[in-house]
């Protein structure tokens, strides 16, 4: 699951995914500034048990890990 605000489970703002890393790669991706696009200021994940309808994403490519230096820190 990516949560995106920290004041509590907004289902609008949540995500829930198959695998960890592609959790990871997403909340991180969600923080990094870029060209045309401002950045949330927390994006996290947390293991959460979801009911057997509800929709997981998932993405088609391995993400390789964000490098260290280019890391936004929460």
């Amino acid at each position: 699951m990516i949560q995106i605000d920290s004041s509590g489970i907004n289902p609008e703002l949540t995500t829930y995914w198959q695998q960890k890393d592609h959790c990871r790669y997403m909340a991180q991706s969600l923080m990094m500034p870029g060209r045309y696009f401002i950045p949330v200021q927390n994006a996290y994940c947390k293991v959460v048990f979801v009911d057997e309808d509800k929709k997981l994403l998932t993405l088609r490519v391995k993400p390789q890990p964000i490098e260290e230096e280019t890391e936004t820190p929460i």
